[in-house]
């Protein structure tokens, strides 16, 4: 109980506080000691409201300063002091430590013994504990049956609104998702603002187990306001039923994380023997399979790759989380236009089996806008970058495996020829998807090689800079004009350039036999096969 709920009790009337006021509400009164003797703090425990008759000061009364020093570093609730009985005055240098120290400092009647002071605090101090044991039983209880019966997120803030008697939000950081119990304003506040901003407005109180963050309870009061035990008490049983309500989430979710994978991975993989237990699993898990299907793939750039330099537990867990937060993003994105597609997560991509009952043109014109959103929002949420592969729609979700081995090819055949970070359909690709079935024929080494090897074996510098150029001029049907526009330098730089290319390969732009020869070593050496690599680098 606080030291100023303490005073204005009507048994404790005419006690006066001389010093030290700014401490009334923060100090905390768990029980009395009185003292009379010259080295009493060793037995302080904290808490204590200390009284005393004054009779160890009255030859020093300035010893009432290290008196005052001992019993805050002790953390005491404050000092009392029969200052009649003893001395006539407290010093005003004590006054003034009292109240830089914000330590309540009292003066005790002369008529008042020492049970006046001690039997009503104490007195107080069971009954508000009793009050508090009670009161507790009454919220274990609430949240008990609560947990038992299964109440979701929304019940058990509703409940801990009317204990706490505070609007309040929960931000589940786990599943990406706000609960409520608060008007419209508040809630409003709480989804368009980021959650460190939150805290320095707002109280909050994490929901974790150890390093574990499950998520925050936000409270509508600022973060300064002191808190009692009415509101710790229902808080506390609030953020245990939070825990079990999402553990048991997670707990299902991965059950069914697992099941829907080996699912998709079956269909993928053309593991389903019997048509009827396509349709049944997928009944169990409401997804809408029916009429023409293509496959997405959106794989994770160079995610592999982070494991070669990770160094200790705390790195590794930061590779999965970023790799969570990006699947979850993919997966709300593509749930919010497609809500009932099944999808699966593997090691650093996941694949999804859309609707496209439109036909080709249709599917890639309403997907294209989707897919960009996806990179946008993992970007901006994670720093990395995705890439993302379509296949060809096809007449069932039987065929979705065909589709899914074209959405892989495609998404490494651009991410070969133009970086990270692109989407590729496969049936936009073009005579790309012939040329990349040449990444095993040692022909396609021996062509590039034939036609472009006098310009590969250049210094870097050169070489970048002349095949640059060269793969402008026949992307703009050999057009000097065309290609200094396209690459941003003077038609004199390119006329330079290409006279340069002419006589290292020995080419003749004139000759269309030449040109498709070039065009083709330029497309095969641009999607970065493993033939063409070779050559790059050597």
């Amino acid at each position: 109980i606080s030291l100023r709920e303490l005073l204005a009790m009507p048994a404790l009337k005419g006690i006066r506080i001389i010093g030290g006021e700014r401490g009334l509400d923060r100090r905390r009164v768990s029980s009395v000691t009185v003292i009379d003797a010259p080295d009493p703090y060793q037995w302080i425990q904290g808490g204590e409201l200390v009284v005393t008759s004054g009779y160890i000061f009255r030859d020093e009364p300035l010893s009432i300063r290290r008196a005052v020093e001992k019993l805050n570093e002790r953390e005491s609730s404050g000092f009392g002091i029969k200052v009649q009985r003893y001395l006539q005055a407290v010093p005003p240098e004590v006054i003034a430590l009292a109240d830089d120290l914000e330590f309540p400092l009292l003066d005790i009647p002369f008529a008042f013994a020492f049970r006046d002071v001690i039997d009503p605090v104490l007195t107080s101090i069971v009954n508000r504990q009793a009050r508090q044991i009670k009161f507790s039983e009454q919220v274990l209880s609430s949240f008990s049956t609560m947990v038992t019966r299964g109440a979701s997120e929304e019940e058990i803030c509703a409940s801990l609104r009317k204990f706490a008697k505070c609007d309040l939000a929960f931000c589940d950081t786990t599943f990406g998702t706000f609960c409520f119990a608060a008007a419209e304003e508040f809630s409003h506040i709480v989804r368009n603002t980021p959650l460190p901003d939150l805290f320095r407005q707002f109280l909050s109180v994490k929901i974790a187990i150890g390093e574990r963050v499950y998520g925050y309870l936000v409270f509508h009061r600022p973060p300064s306001v002191a808190s009692d035990d009415d509101w710790f008490i229902p808080v506390s049983h609030a953020r245990t039923a939070l825990l079990l309500r999402l553990q048991k989430r997670l707990a299902h979710a991965e059950t069914e994380r697992r099941y829907r994978n080996e699912f998709v991975l079956d269909i993928l993989n053309k593991n389903l023997r019997f048509e009827k237990e396509l349709w049944n699993r997928a009944a169990l898990l409401d997804w809408d399979i029916e009429g023409p299907r293509h496959v997405a793939v959106v794989d994770i750039d160079n995610y592999k790759r982070q494991f070669e330099d990770v160094a200790g537990r705390d790195a590794l867990r930061n590779i999965e989380e970023t790799k969570r937060r990006i699947y979850t993003i993919a997966n709300t994105v593509i749930r919010s236009t497609f809500p009932r597609v099944p999808f699966t997560e593997m090691s650093d991509s996941v694949a999804y089996i859309l609707p496209a009952p439109l036909g080709e043109s249709a599917a890639v014109r309403d997907l294209q806008p989707v897919l960009k959103i996806i990179q946008e929002e993992v970007f901006g949420a994670t720093g990395k970058s995705v890439t993302i592969g379509v296949g060809r729609v096809k007449p069932s979700v039987l065929q979705s495996s065909e589709s899914y081995d074209e959405a892989r090819r495609a998404l490494e055949m651009i991410r070969s020829a133009q970086g990270p970070g692109r989407i590729a359909f496969w049936n936009r690709l073009g005579v790309n998807k012939l040329l990349f079935s040449l990444s095993d024929v040692a022909a396609a080494e021996d062509f590039c090689r034939e036609m472009l090897s006098p310009l590969l074996d250049l210094d870097e510098i050169h070489r970048e800079t002349l095949l640059k150029t060269l793969s402008a001029l026949a992307e703009c049907n050999w057009s000097v004009k065309e290609s200094a526009r396209l690459l941003s330098v003077h038609e004199n730089t390119v006329k330079y350039r290409y006279k340069r290319v002419r006589e290292l390969l020995d080419f003749n732009p004139d000759s269309s036999e030449d040109r498709l020869r070039m065009a083709l070593a330029l497309k095969i050496l641009s999607l970065g096969i493993s033939t063409s690599r070779s050559i790059k680098t050597k």
